[in-house]
C-alpha cells in the first residue's frame, strides 16, 4: 500500500536514436473520474511542464505509453485518504524497425519507389527524390515487411511539406498484421489525419510482421516521405 500525501518523480532516458516507452505490469491506484486525487502523470519530456502522455488511476492496465523522444517524466501523487497497492512499469528504448526493410506499394509514379519511405530522409520535399509516390488510383497502399512478428507501439508517418498537395494524405489508415494485403490487417486507431510534417500514430502493442499505410476511395494518390515503426 502506498503512503498518503506522496509526490514522487522519475525521469527515464534511453539511448540516442530510441524512443522511451513504458509498459504497465500492475496498476492499483484510487479510482475517480479524471484521476483527481491519486494518479500517475506521464509527460513527454524531461520535466513537469512537458506535454502530457496520460494520467492514470484505477486498476485497468493501460496500453503502452510511447514518448516522442528519448526522455519521459513520471510523477506519482497521492492525497491523504484512500490508497492502493500502487503501480509498476517496465521501461525500454524502442527503435525504428522499418529502416531499410523490404517495402512495396500499389503502383509507382515518377520513379518514386516504395523504398524511399524507409531511407531515413524526412525533409518532405518530393523532388529531392526522398518520398514515395503512387499513381492516382483507387485505394492506394504502401507496406513494409519487418521480417518477423513484432509488437508495435507507434508508427510515425511523414507527409510532404513542399508547395504541392500536402492535403492528399488525409484521411489515411495505418495497418499492422500478418497479411501482405494491407487493408486485411487491423488498424491503429482507425482513421487518421496529419496537419504538419508528420503524425505519430499509437498502435498500443498490435502485433504483426507487416505495417502498411492505406488510403480509401477513388482518385487518391499516396505519397509518403518517411515511415518509422517503433516497437520490439
Amino acid at each position: 500500500m502506498y503512503q498518503p500525501n506522496l509526490r514522487c518523480s522519475w525521469t527515464i532516458t534511453v539511448s540516442r536514436g530510441r524512443r522511451a516507452t513504458i509498459r504497465f505490469t500492475s496498476l492499483d491506484v484510487e479510482e475517480q473520474p479524471g484521476c483527481v486525487y491519486d494518479y500517475l502523470q506521464v509527460r513527454d519530456g524531461a520535466d513537469s511542464i512537458s506535454d502530457s502522455l496520460g494520467k492514470f488511476c484505477g486498476s485497468t492496465i493501460p496500453s503502452p505509453v510511447v514518448a516522442s523522444g528519448r526522455t519521459m517524466f513520471l510523477v506519482f501523487v497521492s492525497d491523504g485518504s484512500v490508497g492502493g497497492a500502487g503501480f509498476s512499469v517496465e521501461y525500454a528504448g524502442v527503435t525504428n524497425l522499418a529502416r531499410r526493410r523490404s517495402t512495396a506499394q500499389s503502383s509507382t509514379g515518377y520513379g518514386l519507389t516504395s523504398s524511399k519511405a524507409v531511407d531515413g530522409i524526412t525533409d518532405g520535399i518530393v523532388w529531392h527524390y526522398s518520398c514515395t509516390h503512387t499513381h492516382t488510383q483507387s485505394n492506394p497502399w504502401w507496406r513494409v515487411d519487418l521480417g518477423s512478428t513484432r509488437t508495435i507501439f507507434a508508427v510515425d508517418v511523414f507527409n510532404r511539406v513542399d508547395e504541392c498537395c500536402s492535403d492528399r494524405l488525409n484521411p489515411f489508415y495505418v495497418h499492422v498484421g500478418h497479411s501482405t494485403s494491407v487493408t486485411s490487417n487491423p488498424t491503429c486507431g482507425g482513421q487518421q489525419s496529419v496537419s504538419g510534417d508528420y503524425k505519430s500514430v499509437p498502435c498500443n502493442g498490435l502485433q504483426g510482421r507487416y505495417v502498411g499505410v492505406a488510403l480509401q476511395g477513388s482518385g487518391r494518390t499516396l505519397t509518403l516521405c518517411e515511415v518509422k515503426v517503433f516497437g520490439v
